[in-house]
């Protein structure tokens, strides 16, 4: 079955059903091949007129599709399903879901691609009942240049929707490989280090979220090391630099979960230095009011991403 490629996104349009035995007839080596050449950005499968499916005929798709996302980078997954749908792939896969997921393929075209024009001037809430895969959603079209309202509830999601033009509810990313781990709570941006941190931050962390973020109007960002068993003098040099490119924002970096075992008493000064704030742990900041006003202050489009 030939893609239909649509601005870097190759779209499969099956129909009836996707089982053990028909999905190499959806995927075929001979597509595979042919996706390797013209490296879209993005390629999913549409389930608007599929009627069936098992996790034998999903898993086997996404089998035929790794090798192109690990030599292209290409995003995969699925697209245009309801609610029912939805559930039933997340219930397969729970929590081992290396593919996304996104409502429809305009949905598709709002993460991935270059057609993002016609969508610029929409109002987009996003909201899932996953705490990360809803900032995570959040984080990417940030990223991608919108504003978008992140509803706090399901209850604030159902209120706003009838005034936005695109609503996110049903969608998943599948590649949150990132490191450090992202999430936003009460506009504080929070990075969770974990293992042991040197060198290899600057290589891991992604520069880009962190830099888009600070242009929207964030203006808190926390480095929580509670699962960080040491953090060297290059771990520490990079969030210092992170600390003082920060200050032409006026965004504070903080860090908690330090301790001694953790880190020397030279290198908690030479963060203290770069204008880093150190708290004991996560609840201590967060009780920190004066930081948090500082949070709640951030541009109007911080805030209004916050919904």
């Amino acid at each position: 079955m030939k893609p239909i490629l649509k601005q870097k996104i190759a779209f499969f349009y099956p129909t009836g059903f996707i089982d053990g035995e028909n999905a190499i007839d959806i995927v075929s080596p001979f597509d595979v091949d042919y996706l390797k050449s013209i490296k879209p950005e993005g390629i999913f499968i549409s389930l608007k007129k599929v009627v069936f499916f098992n996790k034998r005929g999903i898993s086997l798709i996404i089998e035929s599709l790794h090798s192109v996302r690990d030599k292209n980078g290409a995003i995969i997954g699925f697209c245009d399903y309801d609610i029912k749908k939805y559930k039933m792939i997340v219930e397969m896969f729970k929590g081992d879901m290396f593919f996304s997921l996104f409502d429809s393929a305009d949905i598709v075209s709002l993460y991935i691609g270059d057609d993002i024009s016609t969508f610029k001037e929409k109002k987009i809430l996003v909201y899932n009942d996953k705490h990360e895969q809803k900032n995570q959603l959040a984080l990417e079209l940030y990223e991608r240049g919108f504003t978008p309202i992140i509803a706090k509830n399901r209850a604030d999601f159902l209120a706003k929707r009838k005034d936005v033009d695109l609503f996110i509810e049903n969608s998943y990313l599948g590649n949150l490989d990132k490191t450090p781990t992202v999430f936003i709570k009460d506009n504080v941006i929070v990075y969770t280090l974990k293992n042991f941190v040197d060198s290899d931050i600057s290589k891991k962390f992604d520069l880009t979220y962190h830099n888009n973020t600070l242009r929207v109007g964030f203006k808190v960002f926390l480095f929580d090391a509670t699962e960080v068993s040491s953090i060297n003098v290059h771990g520490v040099n990079f969030i210092a630099k992170l600390s003082i490119a920060g200050a032409e924002y006026g965004a504070t970096i903080a860090m908690c979960g330090l301790n001694a075992r953790k880190i020397t008493q030279k290198l908690t000064h030479d963060l203290e230095d770069a204008g880093v704030a150190i708290y004991p742990g996560l609840k201590d900041l967060f009780d920190d009011e004066a930081l948090l006003s500082e949070a709640q202050n951030s541009t109007s489009v911080a805030k209004k991403g916050k919904g």
